[in-house]
């Protein structure tokens, strides 16, 4: 196996281990930055809050989670769009 395949394994095994979604505090330990910039880059637009439909059951009547979750892979791309500035 070349090293650029291996590489890629590694990364693919690594990313495996980390939950898809992260709260603002996952996100800015990710990201290595202060959970206040994470919440800021959210006001500005940067990323999405992922909305999860909460279940019609006896105690809610649908709507969404209020938990502010971000999607991993939508924090990679801005990473990697970050990389060519």
């Amino acid at each position: 196996m070349d090293s650029g395949l291996q590489g890629r394994a590694l990364v693919h095994q690594a990313s495996a281990l980390l939950p898809r979604l992260l709260t603002v505090k996952g996100a800015a330990e990710y990201l290595s930055l202060g959970e206040d910039t994470v919440l800021e880059l959210l006001q500005a637009g940067t990323f999405r809050r992922v909305t999860i439909p909460a279940p019609v059951t006896a105690k809610r009547r649908g709507g969404a989670i209020r938990r502010v979750l971000l999607d991993r892979l939508q924090l990679d791309e801005a990473i990697a769009g970050w990389g060519q500035g």
